[in-house]
């Protein structure tokens, strides 16, 4: 806990929102409307600035119930999934955002493959891709996409995502998890957050970190989700691309830990674990004054 909180940090007392980062969450599609929601969610509790959330009109009706704290911008989805078209048409200059965490219910239909090719060839921001980000990636790496130089890059897959990453199998990946990682930080030239019982994070030709918070009531439907907003608040309010995953990743972990203490590990949820966000950070925020 002393060395998260060092690199929290605390907050100064004239501080405003425009001081803590402007976070674009992107993602949803038909019948995955609540998966960028719960991203934005972990965002919102993990102390971002401003948050706006790009997606299909049902994820924005999802966020006026349960995150209103969140810009809706609905895009343009004609055929139930976003594409490198809905962004244009949108017309929003992304690199005026800090962040983007990009993939939460994003879906694997065809148009999806062009809107992930485009964030990776033109933003030159802070960059999370989660989720069908990832299986796009995957993909458009079989095809010969190289990470451009000095791309900042943070990815967040479960060890299915991770093989598909490495072209691999699940088996490969969960029998030697370190040198999973290893590798997919050194091929992708990113920040990789290996997800599972053990979490590592990982720098290209760094050290991985080993996170020993979080339980199995955290294998859940959409408690990934929340990390890759809380890692994409992070990053946007000023931590380093590891400093923000650590952290994340090991308050995720703490609030599961804290969910399950009070609804069991059977009923944890992702919403049970969001609730639980306040009493962690607020731990963190002791140790570092």
């Amino acid at each position: 806990l002393p060395e998260i909180a060092r690199f929290f940090g605390t907050r100064a007392w004239q501080a405003h929102k425009g001081a803590f980062g402007h976070l674009c969450v992107i993602g949803g599609s038909a019948g995955f409307c609540h998966a960028p929601v719960l991203s934005a969610l972990g965002a919102v509790k993990s102390g971002v600035g401003l948050l706006t959330l790009a997606a299909p009109v049902q994820s924005g009706w999802a966020a006026a119930a349960h995150v209103p704290e969140a810009m809706v911008s609905v895009l343009d989805a004609p055929l139930g999934s976003l594409s490198a078209e809905s962004l244009a048409a949108w017309g929003r200059d992304l690199n005026g955002f800090d962040a983007l965490v990009a993939g939460p219910g994003l879906s694997q239909a065809g148009p999806v493959s062009g809107l992930v090719s485009q964030l990776l060839g033109t933003y030159t921001g802070r960059l999370v891709l989660d989720a069908d980000g990832l299986n796009v990636l995957a993909a458009l790496r079989a095809e010969g996409w190289r990470p451009r130089e000095g791309q900042r890059l943070v990815l967040t897959p479960h060890p299915g995502e991770a093989a598909r990453l490495l072209g691999i199998t699940v088996q490969d990946v969960q029998r030697d998890r370190l040198s999973a990682v290893r590798r997919l930080a050194d091929v992708y030239r990113a920040v990789v957050v290996l997800k599972g019982a053990g979490t590592l994070v990982c720098e290209p030709g760094g050290v991985p970190w080993l996170n020993l918070t979080g339980n199995p009531g955290m294998a859940s439907g959409g408690t990934g989700d929340v990390l890759g907003g809380m890692v994409g608040a992070l990053w946007a309010q000023g931590l380093d691309a590891v400093q923000a995953a650590i952290v994340a990743v090991w308050a995720h972990g703490t609030a599961g830990d804290f969910a399950a203490v009070a609804e069991s590990q059977t009923s944890l949820s992702a919403i049970s674990l969001v609730k639980q966000l306040g009493p962690v950070f607020q731990m963190i925020e002791r140790k570092a004054v």
